[in-house]
């Protein structure tokens, strides 16, 4: 239900800039991203350190099969999996609750991508002032993290969705008309938080730009912008951060309580004669949890060229390309996954006859596969045989 992100209006209106020189819209990356967390969990469920956080080691492995390897994006989708009761710690380890996490994947796009803004929006777990990349929190004082995504979507949902705004003339609304949404109390101490850089503590109203300002240009280039409910961009090319905003559809949608006027339609996966697979970003995400189990990953793709190790920034990404190998027909086969349920599955979920080479290859690895095996051993050494 989302019908609690209507707006009660005040304060100013936002002046409308310039269109962008460069604009980035996630999508659904997120939600593919959410994706293959799953399927990896369900291969490996992870380990957790002392603190119960992903393990380093484990959590740096991730990040290379994502679309983005930012830590502090990894860490909100975390989050927003284990709200959502599709991940959950057991014996020091993250594992998938298989039965929510599927029935989630079944969904269409559209209940998938607002059932993630619908946790972040509720989340009482994901604090999203001490994620400020600009920030160090110390202490254990509280703070409540609805506050101030209440008071920001209230904001955006007066704006006009066909115009590009920009990040410093909504900052500059907040402190005129809300300055306090994030301390109703009006306390601008106790709070002890740092600049990142400087390491200097951060108190008093004269801080707000450093503390609030920081906050909200975090939500709007992070949260929102991963979840898809805004859109970022550039008024220069030379400059690297986002500078402007506007709502998408599903922003509009979301903070209106409504359905979009176009809906995301399924796109199918696409086989190769060199055993790659093409899978679009909106391919079903049950058709890509099933892909990611009997495939290894290749580099996201899109439009914009990118070396053979570089990811496609997340505004970019159209595609990702998964490679059929004999490691991954292993690992399918070790699971209980046959290669003429893999060549089943291929031709459903690609609408199309799969290419006789690797239909070919997929029938003889049934025969074949796993008839010769690698195993370790130990070898016993001595300096000459009489001492055997």
């Amino acid at each position: 239900d989302l019908a609690a992100a209507a707006p009660t209006p005040h304060g100013p209106a936002l002046t409308p800039s310039a269109a962008p020189a460069q604009a980035r819209h996630a999508r659904n990356t997120l939600a593919v991203d959410a994706c293959t967390v799953l399927a990896a969990f369900r291969a490996t469920p992870a380990p957790l350190d002392r603190a119960g956080a992903l393990a380093e080691g484990a959590a740096r492995a991730l990040r290379q099969r994502l679309l983005s390897d930012d830590p502090v994006r990894l860490d909100f989708l975390l989050a927003l999996l284990t709200d959502c009761g599709w991940l959950a710690a057991d014996r020091g380890r993250l594992v998938i609750n298989h039965q929510a996490s599927s029935r989630w994947l079944r969904g269409t796009h559209w209940e998938q991508v607002t059932q993630l803004f619908a946790a972040w929006r509720d989340s009482t777990a994901w604090n999203d002032l001490r994620r400020v990349p600009a920030l160090r929190p110390e202490g254990e004082w509280r703070n409540d993290p609805l506050l101030p995504r209440r008071g920001l979507l209230e904001m955006l949902a007066r704006l006009d969705p066909s115009a590009w705004y920009r990040l410093t003339d909504l900052v500059a609304a907040f402190k005129t008309s809300d300055p306090d949404f994030l301390r109703p109390d009006g306390n601008y101490t106790g709070w002890y938080l740092k600049d990142a850089e400087t390491g200097l503590y951060l108190n008093g109203f004269e801080a707000w730009e450093q503390v609030e300002g920081r906050l909200l240009a975090f939500l709007m280039t992070g949260p929102l912008y991963w979840l898809g409910a805004v859109a970022c961009g550039t008024l220069d090319e030379a400059e690297p951060r986002a500078t402007v905003f506007r709502l998408t559809a599903w922003g509009e949608a979301w903070l209106a309580g409504g359905i979009p006027a176009e809906l995301p339609r399924p796109v199918r996966l696409a086989v190769s004669e060199d055993f790659t697979v093409r899978a679009p970003l909106f391919c079903p995400l049950l058709d890509r949890f099933r892909l990611l189990r009997i495939t290894e990953p290749l580099v996201a793709a899109g439009p914009e060229a990118a070396g053979a190790d570089e990811r496609p920034a997340l505004g970019s990404v159209t595609h990702t390309r998964h490679r059929i190998t004999r490691a991954s027909l292993a690992a399918a086969r070790a699971s209980g996954i046959q290669a003429q349920a893999v060549l089943d599955f291929l031709k459903r979920a690609g609408g199309a006859p799969v290419p006789a080479r690797v239909a070919a290859a997929l029938g003889r690895y049934d025969q074949l596969g796993g008839a010769l095996r690698v195993t370790r051993g130990a070898v016993l050494r001595v300096p000459d045989a009489s001492m055997l």
